[in-house]
């Protein structure tokens, strides 16, 4: 999260723009929720992802099952879906193959009129996701996604940015914006090249890990670590 409310943003873009008075508090707040969008659709910073979990709400109608619309989702307001996992009461668990459209509707015309059980695979279209198998049971999912920023308001301005530590990005990209609609343009490039250095700073930073291993895939004959042989006997280790 942020650290300056919306009220405090608003205050220093106005002081960078020299504290004219001739740009009302909706308008400088309006700049800001553009920028947002903008620093959001540049890279998919860490901070705007989430798991969302939750459980299928089985109605018995099929043709009404196959669907999940994003509207009922806490975070309804997805940007990219990372892996969908459904977790069944008796702990079967499985990742959903995300299919195009195209080859959804050319594989599985009609999902409903097939046998209903543990979903599959999932396509997404009008922000709605449709899977087949058709789910038929209460079973929970957890979705890895990442979401747009929620907009700021001018009221009560207490909120605060979703982008974590990037109030000094989106002020000067703000301030950048509103001098090239007040035509200044080159103070307008001035902020610009201030906001891409931190554009750089902070997109390199989102892509350290500095923990991450890589390797190869899991292979189910050399379990990872298994320091207990005997919970798994039928498992050939290493």
């Amino acid at each position: 999260m942020g650290t300056l409310t919306t009220t405090e943003l608003v205050s220093e873009t106005r002081a960078h723009l020299g504290g004219r008075d001739d740009l009302t508090d909706a308008e400088l707040v309006v700049a800001l929720n553009l920028t947002q969008q903008r620093i959001a659709r540049s890279h998919d910073f860490e901070e705007l992802r989430t798991v969302e979990s939750g459980a299928f709400v089985i109605s018995g109608t099929p043709a009404t099952d196959k669907f999940l619309a994003f509207s009922t989702l806490g975070q309804s307001n997805p940007r990219e879906i990372y892996s969908f996992r459904v977790i069944t009461n008796d702990g079967r668990s499985r990742k959903l193959i995300a299919k195009p459209v195209r080859k959804f509707d050319e594989e599985i015309p009609e999902p409903e009129f097939y046998a209903t059980g543990l979903p599959i695979q999932y396509a997404m279209w009008a922000e709605k996701f449709e899977f087949w198998r058709v789910p038929d049971t209460v079973d929970n999912y957890d979705i890895r996604m990442s979401f747009w920023p929620t907009a700021l308001v001018v009221s009560p301005g207490t909120a605060v940015s979703e982008f974590k530590e990037k109030d000094d990005m989106i002020i000067n990209l703000g301030v950048s914006y509103l001098y090239g609609r007040l035509g200044e343009y080159e103070r307008a490039g001035r902020f610009w090249n201030i906001f891409r250095e931190m554009w750089k700073s902070a997109r390199m930073e989102d892509q350290l890990r500095p923990d991450l291993v890589i390797s190869s895939g899991y292979s189910r004959t050399q379990p990872a670590g298994q320091g207990k042989p005997w919970l798994d006997p039928w498992v050939k280790g290493t």
